[in-house]
């Protein structure tokens, strides 16, 4: 690799350090059954929704803990992944009927499956989504303009990335001068600022307020940008009513009781460490 700059090889590097945290982390991959998953999306009275573990979500695992769905004559079946791009694979596979997604991976859904009869799905704001842009505690940057030759994890196709560019931009950094690296899942960016494989990465919540305890430094936050919500939902046709009943009848319930009533919910199901849970910022959520 002679001839190439350090910011190059490091580059390089990084699809070995993606396979080094994989092995480090113990991450499982668990391959579904697409007939079996296929046959359960589609049962009758049963939604099956494609989710991340982060807190625009957590409508859903409340829905599902506390009965609600059931409540509203729907089983509700969560199928946890660790990135929205897993989510986009679920849905477009048949697995999933709704999926949580981000509003530029969404209109890139519908436009491709506009292409393929009898795939309809509609699309809904979620203005519970927030990311936030991370600098490793060990680079020493404290403002985005210092993010020259840095390399930045964020979902290349997602809306996590033109966040990160539109904060290069208004420092202007080119893109030469630093680096969006596409790592889809949310653990794995984690992993890579714990062991300073990145120098930075775009994270939701909870995820930001671990990354907060871990004393990495906060360069920017969004939920969205010209009225438009980052965050989005895609529901196939005809699930529409019930997806939105069940997640805005949750929504009231951790509006009344305040989200640190399902701390429980965080650490069980989205690994947040309890040490970090009651630093995670109280938040009204909005109804779809």
């Amino acid at each position: 690799m002679k001839g190439l700059t350090v910011i190059q090889k490091r580059i390089f590097a990084v699809p070995a350090c993606v396979l080094l945290v994989l092995a480090v982390a113990g991450i499982v991959y668990v391959f579904h059954d697409d007939e079996n998953d296929n046959e359960i999306a589609n049962t009758e009275g049963r939604m099956t929704v494609a989710v991340t573990p982060t807190l625009d979500c957590l409508p859903l695992y409340v829905a599902q803990a506390n009965g609600i769905a059931e409540e509203l004559g729907c089983t509700l079946v969560l199928q946890e992944h660790m990135s929205i791009a897993d989510c986009d694979s679920a849905l477009a596979g048949g697995s999933a009927v709704c999926a949580t997604t981000d509003c530029v991976r969404a209109e890139m859904f519908l436009a491709d499956k506009k292409k393929i009869s009898g795939k309809q799905f509609l699309l809904l704001q979620n203005p519970n989504t927030w990311f936030y842009l991370f600098a490793n505690r060990r680079a020493r940057i404290r403002k985005a303009s210092q993010m020259k030759d840095k390399m930045i994890a964020v979902d290349r196709k997602g809306a996590d990335a033109l966040m990160a560019q539109y904060v290069l931009d208004s420092v202007k950094l080119a893109d030469d001068k630093t680096f969006l690296v596409n790592i889809n899942s949310i653990s794995i960016r984690m992993a890579m600022l714990a062991n300073n494989t990145m120098d930075a990465a775009v994270l939701p919540e909870p995820q930001a307020t671990v990354a907060r305890k871990a004393g990495h430094e906060s360069l920017y936050a969004e939920h969205g940008k010209d009225g438009k919500a980052n965050g989005a939902f895609l529901v196939k046709d005809g699930m529409k009513d019930m997806f939105v009943k069940v997640y805005n009848r949750a929504c009231d319930s951790i509006n009344k009781n305040g989200i640190h009533h399902y701390d429980y919910i965080f650490v069980e199901r989205m690994a947040v460490p309890r040490k970090c849970v009651k630093d995670i910022p109280a938040r009204r959520f909005v109804k779809l």
